[in-house]
């Protein structure tokens, strides 16, 4: 549980720079990585799928949290490294597998390259590592899988009506 200072909130526009100064973090040796790119940014933050962790007002953690084909993705993650190892990306998974159920999904997704030794923090997480492994454009990378117990329809869409016919109890 994230302190009483803090927050996550969808980002704005005028959180993309602090973005992508945290995305540096990541230093992905990939050129073909776009996730730290002002452009990838920009379109994900104008489509609601970047998330920021507030803390009195200053940006600790962004992560970047997509529906796709095959389920929701959560394309970036990265803490500031004076928020690091105090549970706020902890709590970023917990608010990725939110938004997978908003989105109607069941399956939560993140890939990461080999380089970043990411695998236990996403098992701890509840992920499981799909046992391939996969290259990108030469980097080996591992694709990781949440399975998510599926919710009643009704509580993703409360506002949609709902009748039960109750007649043959009495």
């Amino acid at each position: 549980m994230l302190p009483p200072t803090m927050k996550i909130v969808k980002a704005t526009e005028q959180d993309i720079e602090t973005i992508l100064t945290l995305n540096q973090l990541l230093r992905v040796e990939a050129s073909e990585f776009r996730g730290n790119t002002y452009d990838f940014v920009k379109q994900e933050v104008a489509e609601g799928n970047y998330f920021v962790v507030k803390d009195r007002g200053k940006i600790a953690a962004a992560a970047c949290i997509a529906p796709r084909d095959e389920g929701v993705y959560l394309e970036t993650l990265s803490v500031s490294e004076a928020y690091q190892n105090k549970g706020i990306g902890s709590e970023l998974i917990e608010h990725a597998k939110k938004v997978t159920h908003d989105h109607g999904s069941d399956k939560l997704l993140v890939d990461t390259y080999c380089q970043y030794s990411a695998d236990e923090f996403y098992t701890k997480c509840g992920f499981k590592k799909i046992p391939t492994m996969a290259k990108y454009k030469g980097k080996p990378y591992h694709k990781f899988v949440m399975k998510l117990p599926t919710v009643p329809d009704a509580v993703h869409a409360p506002n949609h009506a709902c009748a039960i016919d109750l007649s043959h109890y009495g």
